[in-house]
This record gives C-alpha cells, structure tokens and sequence, in this order.
C-alpha cells in the first residue's frame, strides 16, 4: 500500500521530470533552428514522388520535436530519478497539490508549443518562463497545507507488505478458474467476427495489408530471398514469413486469412494481456475494463482493421515479455530462468524489429532500475547475447544460410531510419482540452514513473515488490518508445493505437491511489456508499468517456468506440453493425476487383515457378498470388518504392519481361514519377508487346537499354 512519503516521492519525480523536459527543450530549440522549407526526403535517399508526405504540414519542425522527445526521454528520466530521491513534494500532499500541477499543464503545454515555432532566443526565454513556473509551483508544494491532507496514510504499515503471488495465472481454485475462463470469453465475443467476409470485403485488396504482410509474403514463392536484402520489409522478418503458410490461390480468402490473422495476434496479446494486469492491478475487474479499454485503441475507422500495423499484430508477444521479465527479476536475475526471457524477446524482434528493440531497451531499463546495477549488467549481457542467438536461429530457419550476411542486419533497421528522417512527418498541434492528456499528462506520468519506481527500489521497504516496480518501468518506458511513431507523423489516431502502454500505466497508479479507501463508506448505515467501488466505477466510466472522444480535426478517423462499433463481432450484432464496403474511391489501394483468370494466364505461359516477376501494378500482389510468383521488385505495391536504393535495385539492370497495367502508355497509370519516368521511355523504346490479358499486358525486351540518364544514378558494379 502507497502511504504519503510515497505519493511525496513521485509529486518530486513529476516536478523534476518537467524541470528536464523544459531543459530539453531549451537545447533543442537553441541546436535546431527554424527552417525555412519542409524536410527533404534526398538526404536519405528518399525519392522527390513521396515529398509531398514527406515533412508535410511544417514538417520542418520534426528536428525540434526529434531533439525534444529524446533529450526529454534522457533529461526528463534522470530528473525524475533525482526528484523521487529528493522529495520535492511535501511529507503530507493535499488536494493542493493536485489542483497546483494540474493548472500547470495548460502553461506548459502552451509555452513548448509557443517555443516549437519560434526563433532560438525567443524559444530559450518561453522554456526559462515554463522553468520558473515550475518552481512557483514547486515553492506552492512545499507551503503549508491549505486543504484537508490526501486519503493516503501518512505511515507506512507496521510489516513489511506482503511477497507478490508467486505466478501469474490465479491460484487454481475454481473461482478462480472461472474468472479465467469468463475474461477469456469476453475476448472471443469482442474480437471474433460472425461474418469474416464481411470484415475482408470492407479492408478489399488494401494496399496496407500489401505493404505489411500479404505482400511480403510473396516473396516465399522465390527460394533463398533474404529480407532487407532482396526485398524490403517496412515492420517484420517473421509475420509475413508466417503468413506465407496461410496464402491462398485466390486474393479473397487470402484476405479472408489474413483477417484471421490479425485477429489471432490481437486475441494473443489481449489475453496475455488480461492475465498480466490481473496481476499487476491485483484485481480481476480491473484487469477486464482496462484490457476491453486498450482493444478499443485498435479500431480507427469505418472500415475495421483495414490498417494491420495499427493493431497488436505490431507486437503480439510484448506481454509474454513482460511476464517473462517479472519471472526472472522475482529469481533473481537466475541464470535458469535467463532463456524464457530471451526467447520471448527473440520473438518479438522476429515478428517485428521496431516494437522487438523498444521491448529490449525497456528491459535492460527495468533489470538496471531494480537491481543491483553490476549484477544487473553481468546478467544483461548474457540476455543480449542469448537474445540475438535467438533471433539469428529463428531467422535462419525461415530464410536460410543468408540472414548471417552482414547487410540482413543492417537493413533491418532501415525503416526505423527513414522515419527517423522525417518521412510522413507532420508537426504536433499543442492545442487544450483532451490534447493535454495526450501531450502533456500520459507521458508525463510514465516518464516520472520511471524515475519514481527505479528510486522506490533502492528503499529498504520498497512500496511495491521489485517485480512490480520492474514491470512498471517495463510498461511505461515501452508506451514513451512506441509513441516515437506519433512524434514522426503527429496524427492523432497514431497516438490513439500506441497509447495502450500509457492507460496501463495510470491505471496502476489510479489502483494504487485507491486501496487505502478500503471499506470505507458515506451516508452509514442503512445507506451505504462504498467510496473505493463507486471511484473505481467513476474512472472507469472516464476511460470509456475518453474513448468515445478521441478525434481531431486534422485526422479525419472516427474515435474508438464508434469505429468498434464497425466489426461484426456478437457484442455489437444485435445493435446492429455498421462496417463500410471497400470501393475503388473510398481510399488508395482499395479495389474490389481479383485477378482476372486471363491475366493469370498470361504470367503462367510467359515465366515459370518459381521466377521473380516484374509485375508493377498498385494491387500486384493479387495477381502474384494468384499465379504463385515473387515480385522482381522490392516493394508490394510495386509503385510504392520511395527510396533511391529501391529504385536502384529495380531498374539498375535490364528487366527482359514486364507486366504492366493496360493504362496509357504515357503513364502505365503508375502514379510513381520517378519509376514512370525511368519505365515509360524504356519500354516505348527497347520493349514490344508479348502477350495481353484482361488488365495486364506482357511487354518483352528486344534492345538493351541504353541508359536510364540523370534520373538514375547506378552504383558501379
């Protein structure tokens, strides 16, 4: 149970966390200036096509708010760690203190925005403003109770709190049993979808999925292609590997499957989930509205899961992590218990590299922040190396001797750097109302948390058992990682699909803050008001309020509730469901039209099985599919290549057959300029038509090129 001193110690972590951020601000404000363009996509190798997503809507602010979240991540932790150690808040924190830090949000909010647009200087005097609020503020803290002290007891209880349960499932009663199995069956009525077909006929043949996995899948028709090298792979090595086993011959029920698909990784981790907080928040009811809160973040749009990466298939096994790392911090960092952890992790930077490394470094955090730091380092070590031997072994067996070329590891983080750079970058908006909570509050108290439960275990009598405190640093550090993604292309609903870290996190701290209300009731007897029940019933309302509420005028997706109510699953079929058919203009990539048996023909009379096919079409992958072929080219769709290296590895050499949509030939309707403007020429010159099928036309080479000209550099061979 949390008495004052605790509460003091994590009022000094937000103070002190903040002192950090404006920190952070005031460096990044003064070593990035204004610019006077939006980015450029060339100092990446970006080609000019995807400028226009590129640094968009004053992308040119992304060095400012790169700076500020990862000095503010370094500064803001530390101050956190410095401020918990300290007890900048008082012995005894009233209601005073919450009004105080909570009229201090919109300051801060306003003057980092204020500071984000302004010129060096100027920038430097609005963070030193927001620095001596803050201490007006901290000087309010320390004075004389105004109100009535908090609900917390001011002592600590005579013995020491009691060791966490030694699992994570419940103790196998059979109330127990049952709770398990009705918060297993809340799940499968949420997620599971009575018309399956439906759900894959809104998504079409979408270029997300494409992208993501049904795509990349393709490549398995072609033995021995390497991620990265032979092709490029946006999020995963793993998923589309796996996938791969559940392509069908037609595109239909391939998205039939891959639906599937991501509703199996959701299910995973929901329940892993479920059973991790039933842990963490020591209460079975809490575990189930938090857990039905977080699946309600994944749904963004009228058409259900028609974006993959914005569902848990981004990181379906993170909570499997997360136990294994409670597991081994309770033994002690035991060597025994070592490669359950490392297993865990291995499979996450296989099913995807972004999410896997986020999971890594809040590991190594969480094992630094609770245990003994020499220790701590020794076993860390050991849990890198057996980690990365992990990886290497899963990938091996899905591709192959090649995964041990030193470019298979290179490029794995290729994406995460053309991010970085600022593709599809867009400036966050620091506007009030709920955008305090997204901007300012959420990460604010996970950022605290850190410092707060890292300076918690160095106690004598920790307020928590360490392998609390480990999975609380282990959460709020990954929800502070995954929102890297929000910061690149500030779009609310992106926010809206990583924040399930975030509502861990307060919901912890909210459980904590009130169990001292215990029994305790208003009115007596014969009417009873339980205070604990009817608060926790109040912030659970809030959650689902807010739910309801997520939206922005920028970001044209509905809010969570209203898009859940889209999925035909049993909660909503009797309320009616409202889910969106795919048509060609609903959004890009999105057709409702399958490969036409002709234009299969045609790529099975003029290549054979197992061939690479030069297929560039904005729904290639249907046919691919279709005719059981990999693409020649690196990207699926084929138009979406936006990278130099991309186009190099395309065109850097003759293709001698291509197929290509039945378009006018000024274009091929590839939409692509930069490939338009290397293909078109090319083929009108050295190209005669081969072959005609409904959609495609086979063009094959009869002249060498002679040379792609300044708009495309080749390396040398």
């Amino acid at each position: 149970m949390l008495v004052q001193a605790d509460l003091a110690r994590f009022v000094g972590a937000l103070v002190c966390a903040a002192f950090g951020v404006w920190l952070a601000l005031a460096i990044s404000c003064n070593y990035f200036p204004l610019h006077a363009t939006a980015l450029s996509p060339s100092h990446v190798g970006g080609l000019a096509w995807a400028t226009q997503s590129w640094g968009k809507e004053s992308g040119y602010l992304e060095d400012r708010e790169k700076g500020l979240f990862v000095l503010s991540l370094l500064l803001g932790g530390l101050g956190g760690y410095l401020g918990a150690r300290w007890s900048l808040g008082r012995r005894l924190v009233t209601i005073q203190t919450a009004f105080v830090l909570a009229l201090y949000i919109p300051v801060m909010s306003r003057l980092i925005g204020l500071s984000m647009v302004s010129p060096g200087p100027r920038a430097m005097l609005y963070a030193a403003a927001g620095a001596a609020a803050l201490v007006v503020a901290a000087l309010l803290l320390r004075s004389g109770p105004l109100i009535p002290q908090f609900v917390l007891p001011t002592n600590a209880p005579a013995a020491t709190p009691a060791p966490s349960a030694p699992g994570f499932l419940p103790k196998p009663s059979l109330q127990d049993a049952l709770k398990a199995a009705t918060g297993i069956a809340v799940f499968v009525v949420l997620l599971w979808p009575l018309d399956v077909a439906r759900v894959a006929r809104s998504v079409g043949y979408e270029l997300h999925y494409g992208f993501f996995m049904v795509g990349a899948a393709t490549y398995r028709f072609t033995s021995g292609l390497i991620p990265g090298i032979d092709y490029y792979n946006q999020y995963s090595v793993g998923v589309p590997w796996i996938f791969s086993y559940f392509l069908s011959p037609g595109a239909a029920q391939t998205m039939i499957n891959a639906v599937w698909f991501v509703l199996g990784a959701m299910a995973i981790f929901q329940i892993s989930l479920f059973f991790f907080l039933w842990w963490f928040l020591r209460s079975w009811g809490w575990a189930i509205v938090v857990a039905i809160g977080v699946m309600l973040t994944q749904f963004t749009s009228a058409d259900p899961l028609f974006a993959p990466s914005s569902t848990a298939i981004r990181y379906p096994l993170v909570m499997v992590v997360a136990s294994a790392l409670v597991l081994w911090v309770r033994r002690g960092l035991s060597l025994s218990t070592l490669p359950v952890l490392a297993l865990a992790l291995a499979g996450s930077l296989f099913l995807n590299t972004e999410t896997g490394s986020e999971a890594c470094v809040a590991v190594a955090v969480a094992i630094l922040g609770v245990g003994g730091v020499a220790h701590a380092l020794r076993r860390g070590v050991l849990l890198a190396a057996a980690t990365f031997i992990g990886f290497m072994l899963l990938s091996f067996v899905a591709f192959g001797r090649g995964v041990f070329d030193y470019h298979f590891l290179i490029y794995l983080f290729e994406p995460m750097v053309l991010f970085a750079a600022g593709f599809e970058a867009e400036s966050i908006q620091w506007l009030g109302g709920w955008y305090w909570f997204y901007y300012i509050v959420a990460p604010g108290v996970a950022l605290a948390s850190i410092g707060w439960a890292i300076a918690s275990a160095r106690l004598e009598r920790p307020p928590a058992g360490r392998d609390q405190l480990a999975a609380l640093i282990f959460v709020a550090i990954l929800g502070l990682l995954m929102t890297t993604k929000f910061i690149n292309q500030s779009a609310l609903s992106l926010w809206q699909v990583n924040c399930w870290a975030f509502i861990v996190v307060l919901a912890w701290w909210a459980r904590r803050l009130l169990e001292p209300l215990g029994e305790r009731s208003l009115l007596g007897r014969p009417v009873e008001l339980r205070l604990q029940p009817l608060a926790a019933s109040l912030l659970g309302a809030l959650l689902f309020v807010f739910l309801c509420d997520i939206h922005s005028a920028r970001d044209p997706y509905l809010p969570p509730l209203t898009a859940y109510r889209t999925f035909p699953s049993p909660f909503n079929w009797p309320f009616g469901v409202r889910i969106q058919p795919c048509e060609a203009d609903h959004r890009p990539g999105c057709t409702a039209y399958a490969a036409d048996p002709a234009d299969v023909a045609l790529i099975d009379r003029l290549t054979r099985p197992g061939d690479r096919v030069a297929l560039i079409d904005w729904e290639d992958w249907v046919y691919l599919v279709a005719a059981e072929r990999a693409s020649q080219f690196p990207t699926l769709p084929s138009p979406m290549m936006f990278t130099q290296r991309q186009l190099q590895s395309s065109f850097c050499k003759d293709l001698g057959l291509l197929f290509l949509p039945n378009a006018s030939p000024e274009t091929f309707g590839l939409g692509n300029t930069e490939v338009a403007a290397i293909l078109v020429p090319d083929v009108k010159t050295n190209f005669e038509l081969a072959g005609t099928g409904k959609r495609l036309s086979a063009w094959r080479r009869v002249r060498p090129s002679a040379g792609h000209g300044n708009s495309l550099e080749c390396p040398a061979a």
